[in-house]
């Protein structure tokens, strides 16, 4: 029995010194490494350029469908615009911060839920489908999404 243990303590110890002998430190020498810049093809780029022209700043990202993503600032609001990889425009959505969801869904919403807050919205365009707004609003406590039309017509 004292064998076994002596062995097993013996078998343990030996585990520990070659795990510690191969465990590395890596310190990295270089300087931080640069973010990897994404580009999209030319003729997504052209399309976006022809829809968006004057954006200057944009981030793309391609998606596992093989679409491609446009990430942009534009008038104090977040934009990711949608296209295919022949440069064919998909969708847009662009995010509204609470307040600035445009007037006449925020009023319709005040009107509907007086105690509501809005938290933010998304205008979501598309070819297929008028465009339309989605509204997330705290109202005492209870979050809701909303939809709305553009002319402000607001529905649960």
């Amino acid at each position: 029995m004292k064998r076994t243990i002596l062995f097993l303590a013996l078998l343990a110890s030996a585990s520990i010194a070659g795990f510690a002998q191969t465990h590395k430190h890596h310190h990295r020498t270089k300087a931080a490494q640069e973010p990897k810049v994404v580009t999209a093809p030319a003729n997504v780029q052209n399309s976006f350029n022809q829809q968006y022209a004057g954006v200057t700043q944009v981030k793309w990202n391609p998606s596992y469908s093989g679409n491609w993503d446009a990430l942009f600032a534009q008038d104090s609001t977040q934009v990711d615009a949608q296209f295919d990889s022949t440069g064919k425009w998909i969708a847009t959505h662009t995010v509204y911060s609470g307040e600035n969801v445009p007037a006449p869904i925020a009023n319709d919403i005040r009107s509907k839920f007086p105690n509501a807050s809005i938290k933010d919205a998304t205008k979501v365009e598309r070819q297929d489908i008028a465009s339309f707004y989605r509204v997330d609003i705290d109202d005492q406590g209870i979050s809701k999404t909303l939809l709305a039309n553009d002319q402000g017509t607001v529905t649960e």
